[in-house]
């Protein structure tokens, strides 16, 4: 009874009316190594916490392998109705007994009313160092870096496109977080801090809305409806991150919420060089989040996780809201 409950919840939870917040389908702190949503077999299991690889928090299976790759596909509703489509490469080494090293590679395909766009995503890497560990308790501490492919300037028609169609953030940013799991919760507190200013160029700055004056586009008016981010400049997040996970039969499924706080409000700069504060940028996001993971052969493993806002910050230049975010991973081990 208490299985089918939880399960109807999750159902409930996931099939209201979509409210828009910040999403964390993008690469960052919310979706690497130790900081990832935990693997309810790592909650509820008897497995030995120093076997486990950098992305136990996915997996069902914890095991003592060497090497972890796989392929992890993504889709998340944007601002103003854009679709985002995203293919994640994921992989990991084991350095030592306890020490791990990840990387994470989107590529993302981006379509709405300005047009579309597509390219490489941010680059993640990771060392993710287990402290202590045993059969009921770990604790974990990892410590990344994130990487632009690009300058977040991506272009339709010859025209810049704003931040919810960029593959990449354009910014530098540095990461760090604690982690402690028992067989039945993870909990994670996580810091990330953005580095310098972006090369975007889209602004609503001067837009025509009069057909009858050159320079007028049909898609200006649409336009009008993003938040200007040339050259965006966003502040650290905090984010927390509280699961909890039952296991059924050969399937794993996790419940827990995520926020996130955005310390300060995003900046830009203005046609005019001067810097421009958006304010209403900063402030919390509360995320809701359920994850579903199935082993279907010895080192093959399944998992899809899903994310909804309820909260939401009032202003996002970044992006980087999502009205949902739905991920399916596909992992192969080798030892």
């Amino acid at each position: 009874m208490k299985k089918s409950g939880l399960i109807i919840a999750i159902l409930f939870i996931f099939s209201t009316k979509n409210s828009m917040a910040q999403g964390c389908s993008d690469p960052g702190i919310c979706t690497i190594g130790s900081l990832n949503s935990a693997s309810t077999a790592d909650s509820v299991s008897r497995t030995d916490f120093t076997k486990a690889d950098i992305d136990e928090l996915l997996n069902t299976a914890i095991l003592s392998e060497k090497y972890n790759f796989g392929v992890e596909m993504g889709y998340g509703e944007g601002d103003r109705n854009t679709n985002i489509y995203s293919v994640y490469l994921r992989g990991s080494i084991r350095l030592k007994e306890k020490l791990m090293l990840g990387i994470k590679l989107p590529y993302t395909i981006t379509e709405g009313i300005l047009g579309s766009a597509q390219g490489l995503g941010d680059i993640t890497l990771n060392l993710q160092n287990i402290i202590k560990s045993g059969k009921s308790f770990r604790l974990a501490y990892t410590i990344g870096v994130v990487i632009p492919t690009n300058t977040a300037n991506l272009k339709s028609k010859g025209r810049s496109l704003p931040m919810a169609y960029q593959s990449s953030m354009g910014l530098f940013g540095g990461l760090v977080g604690i982690t402690v799991s028992t067989r039945k919760w993870n909990g994670v507190l996580g810091f990330q801090q953005n580095f310098g200013n972006n090369g975007n160029e889209f602004t609503t700055e001067g837009i025509i809305l009069d057909p009858g004056i050159a320079g007028y586009d049909t898609l200006n008016r649409a336009r009008t409806n993003f938040g200007s981010s040339r050259m965006l400049h966003n502040s650290g997040d905090v984010i927390l991150r509280l699961e909890r996970g039952i296991k059924i039969k050969r399937a794993d499924i996790l419940i827990g919420i995520l926020p996130i706080y955005r310390i300060d409000n995003s900046t830009i700069k203005l046609l005019n060089g001067n810097t421009y504060e958006v304010n209403k940028s900063n402030g919390l996001t509360f995320n809701v989040t359920a994850g579903f993971s199935y082993k279907f052969k010895k080192n093959w493993q399944l998992s899809i996780n899903a994310g909804r806002p309820y909260i939401n910050r009032k202003v996002a230049p970044d992006g980087l809201r999502r009205s949902n975010v739905v991920l399916m991973r596909i992992t192969k081990k080798f030892w």
